[in-house]
């Protein structure tokens, strides 16, 4: 089998997981030097998301593998356009809805069940200003209420105070959540997850089903909530891709490899016969690996 990454980056505990089951890796990539480079098969020198011409280049090039997986946003809007049987993506609307934070504020607000769990303004709060396209915690500030006037391209959110969580879920083709994995992150550098454990998914289960059956997921998918000081789970954001500190609920008993193979390759996966293995208290703690090499000027 032969799978496509676009945009690996740096997700090479990720890529060695799926070699270690024999699996061909190639991934697509602006910088050919990426740190995915060092676990990867082939590197394939990619196009800037906004060259006229990636689209093509990506369409004909997802056609040769077994399947694709996006690691970035953009990714994922680019190939959820595809309609090809080997994407491993969720479809074109649900992927624009999590890409643009202004389409998905509108989606869960005007939600009469979800809008409960959004956290709207109001005069007298604490706000979070996002930019609708950001990435990590790129150009995000913290201002003590909301300003006169936003600056185009943003978005203002109440801000929560309390204990962060991401949630790994898994979907199968036909938009059935599988499991979840929800984590919680203890120390986080520049939107990634350095510090996390695995914690009991009791108290997420009623809100994932309510998004599960309002929104259509394929694949590996992140939600991003935080819980406030009365025990409330507010939803900040939901990646329709991997997450990357995805690893450890692999790490703990969630065989996300396997269940690519099997629900997207094989197409053998019963979901009758799915058993929930993995384990709470599985703890990840992210290390630097330096990469190092000569820089060619031209």
């Amino acid at each position: 089998m032969k799978f496509l990454f676009i945009a690996g980056g740096r997700r090479n505990q990720f890529a060695s997981f799926i070699k270690k089951m024999g699996i061909e890796i190639h991934s697509y990539e602006l910088d050919v030097k990426s740190p995915i480079s060092l676990v990867c098969d082939k590197i394939i020198e990619g196009k800037k998301w906004n060259n006229p011409k990636i689209k093509e280049e990506l369409f004909e090039l997802c056609k040769k593998y077994d399947l694709v997986i996006p690691f970035h946003d953009e990714a994922s809007k680019i190939i959820s356009k595809f309609n090809l049987p080997n994407i491993c993506v969720s479809n074109q609307l649900t992927s624009e809805i999590c890409l643009d934070k202004k389409k998905f504020e509108n989606f869960f607000v005007s939600d009469d069940d979800l809008k409960e769990y959004y956290p709207i303004v109001d005069q007298e709060c604490e706000v979070v200003v996002k930019p609708i396209t950001g990435v990590s915690s790129n150009g995000v500030l913290f201002l003590n209420t909301i300003p006169e006037k936003l600056e185009d391209g943003f978005i203002a959110q109440k801000r929560i105070f309390g204990k962060e969580y991401t949630l790994d879920c898994f979907y199968d083709d036909n938009n059935r959540l599988i499991d979840f994995v929800p984590r919680e992150r203890i120390k986080v550098v520049d939107g990634e997850v350095i510090e996390s454990i695995t914690v009991d998914k009791t108290k997420f289960i009623d809100v994932v089903n309510l998004i599960t059956n309002k929104l259509k997921f394929v694949g590996p998918v992140c939600f991003q909530f935080i819980e406030d000081a009365s025990g409330k789970l507010w939803i900040i954001e939901i990646n329709a891709r991997m997450g990357g500190g995805c690893t450890l609920s692999i790490a703990s008993g969630f065989d996300i490899p396997k269940l690519l193979v099997s629900v997207f390759c094989k197409k053998d996966f019963s979901i009758s016969n799915y058993k929930s293995l993995w384990k709470i208290n599985y703890y990840l703690q992210r290390y630097c690996l330096d990469f190092c090499y000569e820089k060619i000027c031209i």
